[in-house]
């Protein structure tokens, strides 16, 4: 029988390395209080005039009654030589306020100022001005909410005014940090108020630099301007889709073949400014790696600029080795406007290390398990340009390795596309934010190799939410607890009116009887479910925001109503049948673990925690770029202690995860990547095995095969140190836990015995049987427990 399938005011400024690192991409922004600005036509820092207690600057555009003032903004464009032309030129606000009595019309130009030292204060006035402007009108009311997450507001492009002045005579004699003025005039009347946060800091302060106010983005070429990069997408064993955004109306070629040299293969065509398009490289053989690159140029002008050439891999099909990395939680609007660089420097480590990791291997896929952007928290988006930006800044990261690693997002809360906002109207969260998602992140949609939602909604078309697919052996089953949860249950992030009732979390009938069927339908050899918040979600007396693992799960646990998750309510009692009538096939956990599910992975509770319920893991992702919150530190609650001890292994952040599968084994590890120090050590990793053929029906679930070890420290040790080994037993039994070494010859038995289940930690001194020190080099430890065993690998130095 065979195997089933199975990313100025006059301030210095400096490349902020918190940016994307992009080819032909500058980014300016204030770094030192030594030159602000003062004094430039009349041009001031100033404090609000009404609100004195209040941390933000007022930018004076139009100041209170009928005063006004000029603004200058300066940036050293110390990346640009003379004579260079550049393609794409943006400045951006980070507003936090104002009133707008009428349109509020600014005209932007600059002037040079070859030796800015010499020139200080008033003496920079009648500096030459570029007879390039361009115009700029605001209509729309900032919000002023006073939190914390402001509202980005983007001019034209300003490409004509900075070639203007860099193609001055005199560009490269003046010094280093030569400086580019920006001068806004206004036509009308209204105050804005730019973000400045005491919280974290005066904005100019040396390594504490708070909210950034306003930053100019510089783009070499055509291409490094477009709002989204090439970013793989939908991959499948025999095609893989790469999507483009670009900010202005362009041609799009993309070419691919086998070595790297030649291209064969093309497809092309107009892409509308702003809009996204993907391409289809079909024609591809499973689990293989092809070549491509993307040629652009402004539409129907001038010759096609040539990207760098990128490579993928194909998804392979059963039998063939499947290899997944996964993230969660990156939240990257919230961390560029908070100014926490140092989350967002940790990122782009964590994201560079993951795409070569495996080396010379590479990854089929990268996953993430929701909140990249950031739509609702400390301050809501509250209108559909805004919720845009956020993605469109999103988006900025993910293209940083996505060119290569196909990405899908799983969603998280912080995406917001939430039933509970949708009001079947084009004006509504749930419909801007779903609209944002489908053009950034194009999910997978049904087709012969995605199952998923093929449901159709007014202004959004079918949503990509909930969605399965194979990998190799593996099958991915994603869900979605945010657009059929059509009654807000919490007041997180300062809302008011939630109905505090966790059972009004929900995945719905549909998504529920969809994730039966797809479980009956394809089956495999190893199955693993991802959702970013279990509808358990239980935090807290009247805070159900979900937070937690099996104790939200398993009422015994803990003693907490466990709602639709666990189908259990506040006193214990299994009230699914009544709470969910129509979930005929009971809790979902309960159907998920009758039909051979081997793990859960979640996120949302920022660290790494693995807890195990009837067989099946559950799996709690880290952070993969915090440096300082070590174990879920969110709203002063330490979650790490709302996880039973008893039950939970617990690892602190950063890093992401890695999925190895082939018809005989998953196994899953999580990488460290902060500190780096320790970059690459495996914090914890458990693997599950398929199961001998027995004749029983090839549909039917299938035993699950945990095995455990978790923890090997330090590793790589020093031959003479002593070694921790972490395991964990299912249930109680014969445990052997043995050394051998990199031939496969046995190098010691550290225990046989009885053990009871649970964590366990053994410890080995580095010594072979017979006493004497081992040489350094690479050594297995395996562990054994009935017919569940587990190998992992560690390395002793000199």
């Amino acid at each position: 029988m065979s195997k089933t399938p199975k990313v100025v005011w006059f301030v210095a400024l400096s490349v902020l390395s918190a940016e994307p690192a992009q080819t032909g991409t500058y980014v300016y922004e204030p770094a030192s209080d030594g030159d602000d600005g003062h004094l430039i036509d009349g041009s001031t820092w100033d404090w609000l005039p009404n609100e004195a207690t209040v941390s933000d600057l007022l930018v004076n555009l139009g100041q209170e009654g009928t005063s006004t003032y000029d603004n200058a903004l300066g940036f050293h464009l110390s990346d640009l030589v003379e004579g260079q032309t550049v393609a794409d030129a943006r400045l951006r606000l980070n507003q936090q306020g104002g009133e707008i009595t009428n349109d509020l019309t600014v005209e932007i130009s600059a002037a040079l100022d070859l030796d800015p030292r010499a020139t200080a204060g008033a003496a920079r006035f009648g500096l030459p001005r570029t007879a390039a402007r361009v115009y700029w009108t605001i209509s729309t009311p900032w919000d002023s909410s006073g939190q914390q997450i402001a509202k980005y507001a983007e001019t034209p492009d300003l490409s004509a005014i900075v070639n203007e002045v860099v193609a001055q005579t005199g560009w490269d004699d003046g010094p280093k940090d030569m400086l580019l003025f920006l001068e806004l005039l206004f036509a009308n009347g209204g105050d804005v108020v730019v973000r400045y946060d005491d919280t974290h800091g005066p904005y100019w302060d040396e390594g504490n630099p708070g909210i950034r106010p306003a930053r100019l983005r510089v783009s070499e070429n055509f291409r490094d301007a477009f709002w989204g990069k090439e970013l793989l997408c939908r991959p499948k064993p025999t095609s893989m889709q790469v999507n483009v955004v670009p900010h202005v109306n362009a041609d799009v070629i993309v070419e691919w073949g086998t070595n790297g040299i030649t291209f064969p293969f093309s497809t092309g065509t107009f892409v509308p400014g702003g809009q996204a398009q993907e391409f289809t490289m079909d024609g591809l053989s499973p689990d293989s790696e092809y070549f491509y690159r993307i040629l652009v140029r402004p539409s129907g002008t001038g010759p096609f600029e040539t990207g760098p050439t990128r490579s993928f891999l194909t998804m392979p099909v059963p039998g063939q080795e499947g290899r997944i990395c996964v993230t969660s939680d990156i939240h990257v609007t919230n961390q560029l406007a908070l100014g926490l660089d140092t989350h967002m420097e940790l990122l782009e480590t964590t994201l560079d290390y993951m795409k070569d990791y495996l080396s010379p291997q590479k990854y089929h896929l990268w996953m993430d398990l929701g909140d990249v952007v950031v739509i609702r928290a400390m301050r809501i988006a509250f209108d559909e340009e805004e919720v845009e930006q956020r993605y469109r800044t999103g988006r900025e990261y993910i293209d940083r390795v996505g060119h290569s690693l196909p990405f899908i997002l799983v969603r998280g809360n912080h995406e917001e596309v939430n039933g509970w906002d949708y009001d079947s109207t084009p004006n509504n969260t749930m419909t801007w934010s779903g609209k944002s998602l489908l053009k950034y992140f194009p999910p997978p949609m049904p087709d012969e190799f995605y199952a998923g939602n093929d449901s159709t909604y007014p202004d959004l078309g079918i949503p990509g939410d909930y969605f399965a697919f194979d990998v190799g052996d593996l099958r991915i089953r994603c869900l979605d607890p945010f657009l059929f949860t059509n009654t807000r249950p919490h007041n997180g992030h300062g809302e008011t009116g939630g109905s505090l009732d966790g059972w009004d979390w929900t995945i719905g009938t549909m998504q529920y009887n969809w994730l039966h069927d797809d479980f009956v339908s394809q089956p495999s050899l190893f199955n693993l479910s991802t959702i970013h918040h279990l509808t358990s979600c239980y935090a807290g007396p009247g805070h159900y925001y979900g937070r937690g693992g099996i104790e939200i799960v398993d009422y015994s646990i803990d003693s907490r109503p466990t709602f639709e998750w666990g189908g259990e309510d506040s006193t214990g009692a299994n009230v699914i049948s009544t709470k969910r009538p129509d979930f005929v096939y009971g809790a979902p956990h309960d159907m998920i673990v009758s039909l051979g599910g081997q793990a859960v992975i979640k996120g949302h509770d920022h660290f790494h925690a693995r807890q195990t319920l009837n067989g099946m893991i559950y799996l709690t992702m880290a952070k993969p770029d915090d440096a300082g919150d070590h174990t879920g530190d969110l709203w002063g609650w330490r979650w790490v202690s709302h996880y039973p001890e008893q039950y939970t292994f617990v690892q602190s952040n950063s890093g992401f995860y890695s999925i190895v599968v082939d018809d005989t084994t998953a196994k899953y590890s999580y990488i460290q990547t902060y500190p780096t120090g320790g970059m690459g050590i495996i914090r914890d990793s458990f693997s599950f095995l398929s199961s001998p053929e027995t004749g029983v029906d090839a549909a039917a679930p299938r035993a699950v095969k945990t095995t455990a070890i978790h923890t090997i420290w330090p590793n790589p040790a020093r031959a003479a140190s002593r070694v921790t080994i972490g395991y964990e037993l299912g249930r109680a039994g014969r445990v052997r836990l043995a050394l051998y070494d990199v031939s496969g010859r046995f190098v010691r038995e550290v225990f046989s015995r009885d053990t009871v289940a649970g964590n366990h930690e053994a410890h080995w001194d580095g010594r072979d049987r017979h006493g004497r020190r081992v040489a350094p080099g690479v050594y297995f430890a395996k562990l054994e427990a009935g017919d569940r065993v587990d190998s992992v690998k560690m390395v002793l130095v000199q």
